[in-house]
């Protein structure tokens, strides 16, 4: 099977809630116990963060952080990877102020596939986080995280996960499968998966050699962006709906765009339905529920940089960040207006 490829270490931010900073993270070294580049933002200052580790790490790459407001507090949650001594480790941190973390949960497979965690989601009930290995954890607490259990027969240890979320009552974790997309359905908080459908009947343009890489809630629906990178004549990008994981709309197909791989969806809930995206070099946006794009900004025409996430940090406002390719970790973040029509993205300097 194509294995889905590795991405580049890049920044991610924290889905953030009133009055509380958000963080950016990247790939970081652990010297005595200070994770030297997660960074802590409140638009101005720029922290180091310690971190709690029985582990001595000699990178951690943080492939996303979440914070979610729970009956007994804040919380912010981070997952990725860790390596020490040659080994490869699923992480899961999490924080009660997002300056000081503790590192909960830990795991390396016995075969050599690298280990990693790539993406987490909390419904208001349970995290769910997912990975490559064919690896999905859950927890009620962010503090005790337990295997899934998979219902499904589907074969070896070669599902790799990109993304997951809730509707609130139904999970889906998105990903590839033996070089095709695939998808997982829960109904029980995460804890136990089964096939999709759609696995086995397929849908219309997507062919092998194509993989899931982002998955999000949109106006109720479940969104993913899904990239082919051996079609013929060029590589290209599409969107699908579902409002249950099984059964799935084709909603719109590019081959213009062929190196801009689809890296996040988001919703502004505040002021319209415009959906925005962030592919690999271009942030983009969608009036029409995903139909037509218009690109807002090219980084790689821009600043030479690679976007990775995107999130609304308030009402009026969302944080779009990227890395300057070729140097040091060096963030591009973009301040987004989501009232304007059009929208308008302004680098932070």
């Amino acid at each position: 099977p194509t294995p889905v490829p590795t991405p580049t270490p890049t920044p991610v931010i924290a889905r953030t809630t009133q009055n509380y900073p958000w963080v950016v993270a990247t790939s970081t070294s652990i010297v005595n116990n200070v994770v030297n580049y997660l960074l802590n933002y409140d638009g101005t200052t720029v922290t180091s963060i310690t971190a709690s580790t029985s582990i001595t790490y000699s990178s951690l790459q943080m492939n996303r952080v979440i914070n979610v407001q729970r009956n007994n507090g804040n919380m912010w949650i981070a997952v990725g990877l860790g390596t020490s001594q040659g080994t490869s480790y699923m992480v899961v941190m999490n924080s009660i102020d997002g300056k000081s973390w503790n590192i909960v949960f830990t795991y390396s497979p016995s075969n050599s596939v690298t280990a990693k965690l790539t993406d987490v989601y909390w419904d208001g009930n349970a995290f769910v986080a997912v990975g490559n290995n064919s690896n999905i954890i859950y927890s009620a607490d962010g503090a005790s995280w337990y295997p899934s259990t998979f219902l499904s027969n589907v074969g070896s240890n070669t599902m790799s996960f990109n993304g997951v979320v809730s509707n609130g009552t139904t999970w889906v974790a998105a990903g590839q499968y033996s070089s095709a997309p695939f998808i997982m359905i829960s109904t029980n908080g995460g804890q136990a998966w089964t096939q999709s459908t759609y696995n086995t009947v397929g849908l219309p343009t997507i062919t092998s050699n194509s993989y899931i890489n982002t998955i999000s809630v949109i106006n109720g629906l479940f969104m993913v962006g899904v990239y082919n990178d051996t079609a013929t004549p060029a590589s290209f990008w599409s969107i699908y709906t579902s409002p249950d994981g099984n059964n799935w709309t084709f909603i719109s197909k590019t081959d213009a765009i062929q190196t801009n791989i689809p890296m996040r969806i988001m919703m502004n809930n505040y002021a319209n339905d415009t959906i925005f995206m962030v592919g690999t070099i271009k942030l983009m946006y969608s009036t029409n529920g995903g139909v037509g794009w218009t690109t807002l900004v090219d980084v790689a025409v821009a600043d030479n940089g690679t976007l990775s996430d995107i999130r609304m940090i308030n009402p009026t406002t969302a944080i779009a960040v990227a890395y300057i390719r070729g140097g040091s970790f060096a963030p591009l973040i973009y301040t987004i207006d989501i009232t304007a029509t059009p929208p308008t993205a302004t680098p932070m300097t």
